[in-house]
């Protein structure tokens, strides 16, 4: 028997990672500044949710700063805009 009690031939110890959903990380001012640039381009919370393939919701609590991590494939997809959006000037 070993310090814990145990029989150290039959003990195993399991450490399972979890994997997170990966997040687009940006400061909340760079996803602010972009979500009132496309606004100012003519752009509502709604239009830039159809095009992002999200809720109107999501778009809002980012833009106010109520979330501050969107989810890898929402800030792609809204960096992505908003370059289609810049190159389009």
């Amino acid at each position: 028997m070993d310090a814990r009690g145990t029989n150290s031939k039959f003990y195993l110890q399991i450490n399972i990672q979890v994997d997170r959903p990966r997040t687009a990380r940006y400061s909340l001012d760079m996803w602010t500044r972009k979500l009132e640039y496309l606004r100012r381009k003519g752009y509502s919370d709604t239009g830039i949710a159809e095009e992002c393939g999200c809720t109107r919701r999501q778009i809002h609590r980012l833009r106010i700063g109520e979330n501050r991590e969107p989810q890898y494939t929402l800030g792609t997809n809204i960096v992505a805009l908003e370059q289609r959006v810049r190159t389009a000037d």
